[in-house]
């Protein structure tokens, strides 16, 4: 998923990352239309949250992901087609009515993504006659709308980038002290704008690129520990038990 949250790309076939004002909201766009075999997904912590409009040929509907904590799996319905909006780290705010606290490891139905009704993207989405051109006129209909919105980068969103640069190898003391900030506003912060708090979220950081490391062929050896900021080895599989939960 390119990282995602309790947000679930579906074994994929395409995605589109935006530019322009909506590409300061949204990370990326992804479609999926799974096999009658694949019907069952993993959905990782990756410190994102997702709007996933869901449609086949009795209709659709728009789910809110939250951010989640521990791996799970998600159960796609046959027939079904997926079309996901990946969201910055606190950048959901006006865009989508949960808030990131309110709907953290769970999802639920939305009417509106950015003031245009869910029905209406998704007729934009099921009309499109490739998941390309599904993606590109699902995002040009946002982008037109994201402009009457603060385009301004949340200082919750500006230390996610930085944590997500660091590979979530960082001191909430100094994210705090970056922000010119206590530790206990900037926890507040950061459950707000994101769900998680800032430790949480970096150690989410931290098992995504773990996790991709491994899937490249590496070891969970002391020195891959090391590499990512872990204290030992111990503590590395402790964190990939962690989020790996029963789905690992």
């Amino acid at each position: 998923m390119a990282d995602a949250a309790a947000a679930m790309p579906v074994p994929g076939e395409c995605e589109f990352r935006p530019g322009g004002a909506l590409g300061r909201f949204v990370e990326s766009l992804w479609f999926g239309a799974p096999a009658a075999s694949d019907l069952q997904h993993v959905v990782e912590p990756d410190g994102r949250m997702d709007v996933v409009l869901a449609y086949g040929a009795t209709g659709g509907q728009a789910l809110a992901f939250g951010t989640t904590t521990v791996a799970h799996q998600f159960a796609l319905e046959p027939g079904r087609t997926y079309l996901g909006i990946r969201f910055r780290p606190g950048r959901t705010r006006r865009m989508i009515e949960p808030r990131p606290v309110e709907i953290r490891d769970r999802h639920e139905c939305i009417e509106a993504v950015a003031g245009i009704e869910a029905d209406s993207l998704l007729e934009r989405a099921a009309t499109a006659t490739t998941p390309l051109a599904a993606l590109q006129s699902v995002a040009a209909v946002l982008d037109a709308a994201v402009w009457r919105l603060d385009l301004d980068e949340p200082l919750a969103t500006a230390l996610a980038r930085y944590v997500d640069g660091r590979d979530g190898d960082v001191r909430v003391s100094f994210l705090a002290e970056q922000a010119g900030t206590s530790e206990r506003q900037l926890e507040r912060l950061f459950r707000e704008a994101i769900g998680l708090s800032p430790k949480l979220y970096a150690r989410i950081v931290r098992y995504r690129r773990v996790r991709a490391a491994l899937d490249r062929g590496a070891r969970p050896s002391a020195g891959l520990a090391q590499h990512f900021g872990y204290t030992d080895q111990s503590h590395l599989l402790r964190d990939l038990r962690s989020f790996a939960g029963a789905a690992g």
